[in-house]
């Protein structure tokens, strides 16, 4: 999974260098153990890259381009088509069968300057113009021909011993001479066929007739043919020796740097604004419980995605840089709000929960005690005030987070529970009135037995005095005299 993850990541970082239709493809080498990514747009080399940690740079130092190079091109030996060399012998060996008799057969004329041929036409342009008009062309086409076949000749030969050595780029330069070659000697045959047919004009076929063979230039059609069958068997693609790899690379790294640079940033940005859009729907969700719009939030968050579609819109690197700033200080406003909801969502949810206890048990109370209780008037207007302070904690919430508004939201978690425990915790009026009835009876008994035992202890001891005190007066006095009464005795 890991490799077909960092392949993804390689195809991804090579199409950012990409242009508008192009097709991207990579190739992979490997050398003094360090592994190179060759990005080919259209099959065209254009970009090299390799690893770093957290991603990929590009390589433009020119000495590690060139080992990488030189290890692109060992692994692109390999698919040069090599074993078909047997087949490009055959038809160059072919191709010069066709064109070696017209070729023979003008330059034995160009060669004979004494010849009546030769001395008649140079002295009668009038009467032979069309052969007079083409001697210059005669004297010089036939060399130029046979020039271009020796270098057809000797790069093939060059070519079968690159290909034993296992040399890339000289295998490379061989097919990219012959190649070119090719389109050379195809313009001398027309040119060689030209100047035969004004000649023929004038002196007749019989003029090509030499050394008992026709020696014409009649094969056009033959000769394309071979030439582009030739040019299919050595083409390679777009395909270069290093040299010239080193330069294109260079030249399209130049080219498409700031296309990727630019790229990079929207990208970049791109997965920004996806991670705040999924934290602010996150968010959103955690108050959407409680029908909260959070306004503010949702308004940065807009201008965010406007300044987004600005990036995107861009055509140049240095627009982009203009519209990445400003998409960094957005992004900035909007990350310390969604930074506040997330710290305040806790207060603001201890908040309305108390809220909705408070409110369950006053309504609870509401049931018990009627609306007229004064007990129960009094907490729902403190209910309504905490509702009243948890609007407008809303309120300040929907235009953004502030620390006031953690202050309050405390405050109204703290007071609510105090409301709901009252609430909870409140009695019927008549057991309240009953324990004044039995406090009242108790502090009366406690009172009457004290003042009982009070007088019981002040009797006794008042009662032992006075005994005391008559006894003794009765032992001091003398006994009373008696009258008697008449009749009484």
């Amino acid at each position: 999974m890991a490799a077909l993850l960092s392949a993804g990541a390689l195809e991804d970082e090579a199409a950012l260098y990409s242009k508008e239709g192009e097709t991207v493809s990579v190739v992979d080498v490997s050398t003094g153990g360090s592994a190179y990514h060759f990005a080919l747009f259209s099959d065209l080399e254009g970009v090299v890259l390799k690893e770093v940690p957290g991603g990929f740079e590009e390589v433009n130092d020119s000495a590690e381009l060139s080992r990488a190079i030189a290890a692109y091109q060992d692994h692109v030996f390999g698919g040069l088509g090599l074993d078909s060399l047997s087949d490009v012998n055959a038809e160059l060996e072919y191709f010069l069968d066709l064109v070696y008799p017209c070729w023979f057969g003008l330059n034995h004329w160009s060669t004979r300057t004494g010849s009546k041929f030769f001395i008649y036409t140079l002295a009668g342009p009038n009467i032979y113009p069309h052969s007079h008009a083409v001697l210059d062309d005669l004297a010089a086409c036939p060399p130029l021909m046979n020039e271009s076949m020796s270098r057809v000749n000797q790069s093939f030969q060059n070519l079968q011993g690159f290909v034993e050595a296992g040399d890339a780029d000289g295998v490379l330069q061989s097919f990219s001479l012959i190649h070119s070659e090719l389109d050379v000697m195809g313009e001398h045959y027309d040119n060689l066929s030209f100047i035969q047919s004004e000649i023929i004009l004038e002196w007749g076929t019989n003029m090509f007739y030499t050394n008992g063979a026709w020696r014409l230039c009649d094969k056009d059609a033959e000769v394309d043919a071979s030439i582009e069958v030739l040019k299919s068997l050595v083409s390679v693609g777009n395909r270069v020796p290093s040299d010239e790899l080193a330069a294109r690379i260079n030249e399209q790294l130049a080219e498409r740097t700031p296309i990727a640079e630019r790229r990079r940033i929207i990208r970049t940005r791109e997965g920004a604004l996806s991670d705040i859009q999924n934290a602010t729907e996150r968010v959103s969700s955690l108050f959407s419980s409680s029908s909260l719009a959070l306004t503010e939030l949702n308004n940065k968050l807009s201008e965010l995605e406007s300044v987004y579609s600005d990036l995107e819109a861009t055509t140049s690197l240095d627009q982009a840089r203009e519209c990445e700033v400003a998409f960094d200080a957005k992004k900035e406003e909007v990350y310390f709000i969604l930074e506040g909801y997330d710290e305040f969502y806790s207060y603001y949810n201890d908040s309305a929960y108390f809220i909705g206890q408070a409110d369950e048990n006053v309504a609870e109370a509401v049931k018990k005690y009627g609306s007229n209780d004064e007990r129960v008037t009094e907490l729902q207007s403190e209910l309504q005030g905490l509702r009243s302070q948890l609007a407008v904690a809303q309120n300040k919430l929907a235009e953004g987070a502030a620390p006031e508004v953690k202050v309050l939201l405390e405050g109204i978690t703290m007071n609510a529970t105090a409301l709901s425990t009252r609430a909870a915790e409140m009695q019927p009026r008549e057991n309240e009135l009953d324990l004044v009835l039995v406090g009242g009876v108790v502090l009366l008994f406690l009172s009457a037995a004290g003042i009982f035992i009070y007088f019981k202890k002040y009797k006794e001891e008042n009662a032992a005095t006075i005994d005391i005190r008559e006894l003794n007066n009765a032992s001091n006095q003398p006994p009373s005299s008696r009258t008697m009464e008449p009749g009484n005795e």
